[in-house]
């Protein structure tokens, strides 16, 4: 999904993850380690996306990410 954030008006995507079918499949790992990755590396590179935020819903953990 696409959204528009507040503060700056730029387009942000939304990655929604679907933690029941990420545990049903054995991908919690994947799941985190990908997190960690775009929080290690938020910044310090100008061709990788950013990860702005994440959190979770019931069972739905949300990725905020953006490419600025």
């Amino acid at each position: 999904s696409l959204a528009r954030e507040i503060a700056t008006d730029n387009l942000v995507a939304i990655k929604e993850v679907d933690m029941e079918m990420i545990v049903k499949l054995q991908k919690e790992r994947h799941i985190l380690r990908e997190k960690n990755l775009l929080d290690s590396m938020f910044g310090k590179h100008a061709n990788m996306i950013n990860i702005l935020g994440s959190f979770k819903v019931s069972f739905i953990w949300f990725f905020i990410i953006s490419n600025f």
